[in-house]
């Protein structure tokens, strides 16, 4: 990749004219400590003989600031804002993937894309809250020895939006001794500081 997108490589001007577009999506898992990564990707596509453009795509609003600033100068921002989801829109969608398919209690759709438009507005958590809340709503009906459960109702919505609101590990974290939680702390302090996971 280095000899086909830097100066240094000067047959790369006459092989062709044709442009690479490099689409980013989830760029923000990319910002480490060192920034090594974003940094190559575009300081190639900064060299005249590279003819490359980066589309970077991330869910923080906030990336372009938390770029180191020899990153930052290589990047030429354009920034394009694309607002979370409204509760009407999430419910729409819920609604499309569903498909006409009868599992659903309408007034636990719309719970599901409010609790969600308040918090995050992505869409990726309102499925999850769906399929979560399906799986409890099956377990509910092999419990009480029913052959299908009638519908996912607005009780499921609301457990399986409480138990996707704090994590396994979120729960462990926050039932920690102190002395626990401050080896956790230093512990989570030298990886920043270090870049290091070990």
């Amino acid at each position: 990749l280095e000899r086909r997108f830097s100066d240094a490589n000067p047959t790369a001007k006459r092989k062709s004219k044709l442009t690479t577009v490099l689409l980013l999506d989830e760029l923000d898992y990319l910002v480490t400590r060192t920034q090594s990564v974003i940094y190559n990707l575009f300081e190639w596509a900064t060299n005249s003989a590279s003819a490359m453009l980066i589309i970077g795509i991330s869910n923080t609003m906030d990336l372009p600031e938390r770029l180191l600033p020899r990153v930052h100068s290589r990047v030429g921002i354009h920034r394009i804002n694309f607002f979370p989801y409204a509760h009407a829109d999430i419910a729409a969608i819920i609604g499309d993937r569903l498909n006409s398919l009868d599992a659903f209690d309408a007034k636990g759709v719309e719970l599901c894309a409010r609790k969600v438009a308040s918090v995050s507005g992505d869409v990726r958590r309102a499925l999850e809250v769906c399929r979560l809340a399906a799986q409890l709503a099956e377990r509910e009906a092999i419990d009480n020895q029913a052959s299908a459960p009638e519908h996912v109702t607005m009780s499921h919505i609301d457990a399986a939006s409480k138990q996707l609101r704090g994590s396994v590990v979120q729960r462990a974290v926050s039932e920690l001794p102190v002395h626990q939680l401050l080896l956790l702390a230093s512990a989570l302090i030298v990886q920043s500081s270090t870049g290091r996971a070990e």
